[in-house]
């Protein structure tokens, strides 16, 4: 490597540092401010205590951000059950909820517990999307008003407003990071002139930019109209060398791509296009799919398919279509995909 070249690579990493860094004081503000929205609202309304939770959409639970009360803040206690219940009632319906008597509403009712006072619990909303919620409560049973409402919705607005700051601030940073790592493997393509070398740095790119448990690069004959499986990541592909798809093949995730030269994208458990060599892909397992042509010159290269239990994301998508063109036209500065029935399926 060049002097040039390690200079660049110091500054590309020097950058995605102080990205990380400037993230990283951000969800350190956010959560400050929390803590400061909480308390002002306790202080505000009169209340004994407050806290505010975010709604996980991966594990569909709420998790606490703060738990404030005057005398004895404890900003990382986890919800009593009771306020996870309301909070939930107040997720699901959208709308705020007053409790003038805990002991008694039914929507506080949780087997071992004794609610007692009165509760206000206003949901975080962007559009109709929960983020969370924002409670009050205090031991005086009816203590809250139909004004405290119109306060405590002006609050969650400003904390939804501060999650999706901190939600753009997020992608952005993770932008930045494929980005860097795309224009490290465009620099390095660009430099190969080997179709081995080509597919050595696809398989590492893949490694660096996407998570999944399976990855396999097909190589496309035009002459045979055939697939075939040159270079991967994952146990299950090494079973894939130099397995041959046809481009006809009606079953086909990797077939249909190729044909129609478009991206898939396959949710786990479905089976649409799932043929035997799929099949060994997934390896009997509820894997979501990601597939997508390399195209370059107006000409078929080849299809990338990937596989993991998690979804894939549209901008995980995007990267995977930015990297087949890269490699697809490093392909076609070399002879093409000749001599790769030779190489290894797994790295």
């Amino acid at each position: 490597m060049s002097q040039t070249d390690v200079g660049q690579t110091t500054g590309e990493t020097r950058r995605v540092t102080t990205s990380s860094t400037l993230v990283n004081k951000a969800a350190k503000d956010l959560e400050e401010g929390f803590q400061r929205l909480v308390a002002n609202a306790v202080a505000l309304v009169g209340a004994g205590g407050g806290s505010l939770a975010l709604f996980d959409t991966a594990t569909k639970r709420l998790v606490p951000m703060v738990v404030f009360s005057p005398d004895s803040p404890q900003p990382h206690e986890p919800f009593r059950p009771e306020y996870a219940a309301i909070a939930r009632w107040a997720l699901n319906h959208r709308t705020p909820a007053i409790v003038e008597q805990a002991a008694t509403d039914p929507r506080m009712q949780v087997p071992g517990t004794a609610p007692e006072g009165s509760v206000l619990c206003v949901p975080l909303l962007a559009g109709q999307e929960a983020l969370g919620t924002l409670i009050l409560s205090t031991p005086v049973p009816g203590a809250f008003r139909r004004t405290h409402i119109k306060l405590l919705e002006m609050l969650a607005d400003l904390a939804a407003t501060a999650i999706l700051q901190g939600r753009y601030q997020e992608v952005a940073f993770q932008q930045t990071q494929s980005l860097t790592m795309l224009l490290e493997v465009a620099r390095a393509l660009s430099n190969s002139r080997e179709a081995r070398q080509i597919m050595r740095l696809a398989t590492a790119g893949i490694r660096r930019l996407i998570p999944c448990k399976e990855a396999i690069i097909f190589s496309y004959e035009a002459d045979t109209h055939d697939l075939l499986g040159v270079a991967g990541l994952g146990v299950q592909s090494a079973h894939l060398a130099e397995r041959r798809i046809s481009i006809h093949d009606p079953q086909s995730v990797t077939a249909w791509v190729a044909q129609q030269r478009r991206p898939l994208m396959h949710s786990a458990g479905s089976r649409a296009f799932v043929g035997p060599v799929t099949d060994l892909l997934l390896a009997k397992q509820e894997l979501a799919l990601l597939a997508i042509p390399m195209v370059a010159q107006e000409k078929l290269w080849g299809v990338i398919t990937l596989a993991r239990p998690d979804p894939f994301e549209t901008h995980e998508l995007r990267t995977v279509l930015n990297l087949g063109g890269l490699v697809a036209a490093a392909l076609a500065q070399t002879n093409g995909a000749e001599g790769l029935a030779s190489y290894p399926a797994s790295e």
